[in-house]
């Protein structure tokens, strides 16, 4: 009993004084010891320690070649337009994997600067996005191994050549 004449009950008792009934809950695992878990020791699992964060200078050192690819694109980006690029890093680093596989390293990032200069409504109105890049890649080389003169010429002339047989009727 309480001075106040109540019935104290336990769990109106400060957690100092109650007993801990649970006190593996309260430490914590050293590295290599076994797991516990609802009161029982298990076994460390092998080969899942746990991890340990790596220097930032190792991980640029172990950096992917699309993961490179991908950031090269971002920098390229945000000089051509003076806002920084938005990244998706699994989708956009998965289709630069895929490049890679056929075309070098030297030859994506000639395409990327071909990419971000070509004025174009569909790359305009898409963001120039990485995913637009993949999908008009062989595009790209073709503009870019071509001064952009010399297509855009010849796209103009084709165009004008359309309208012209079209509008003309056979008699």
């Amino acid at each position: 009993m309480s001075d106040d004449g109540k019935a104290s009950s336990p769990a109106e008792a400060p957690p100092e004084s109650q007993p801990n009934i649970f006190p593996f809950l309260n430490r914590s695992q050293e590295p290599g010891e076994p797991e516990v878990s609802s009161g029982v020791l298990l076994p460390p699992i092998p080969g899942k320690e746990k991890s340990v964060r790596r220097d930032k200078s190792v991980r640029q050192e172990n950096e992917s070649p699309s993961k490179e690819l991908l950031l090269y694109f971002a920098e390229e980006y945000e000089k051509r337009f003076k806002v920084p690029y938005n990244i998706n890093w699994g989708k956009e680093m998965k289709l630069f994997s895929s490049l890679l596989e056929r075309y070098g390293p030297e030859k994506i990032k000639k395409a990327v600067k071909w990419y971000l200069r070509i004025r174009d409504d569909f790359f305009l109105t898409s963001g120039y996005s990485v995913g637009v890049f993949y999908q008009k890649f062989n595009a790209i080389l073709l503009m870019g191994r071509n001064s952009f003169s010399e297509v855009a010429d010849r796209l103009v002339e084709e165009q004008l050549r359309k309208k012209g047989s079209c509008s003309q009727n056979p008699a």
